[in-house]
């Protein structure tokens, strides 16, 4: 279902460990976010 309002900017702070950014993308991946 896609809403009516839709979000043109979303802020992410990781931790700076190795594999951190590939769990974020593949969690916006797995929820159908396009981050391009």
């Amino acid at each position: 279902m896609r809403s009516k309002y839709g979000v043109k900017q979303i802020s992410v702070f990781l931790e700076n460990r190795k594999g951190r950014l590939l769990e974020v993308t593949e969690a916006l991946t797995e929820a159908n976010i396009n981050i391009r």
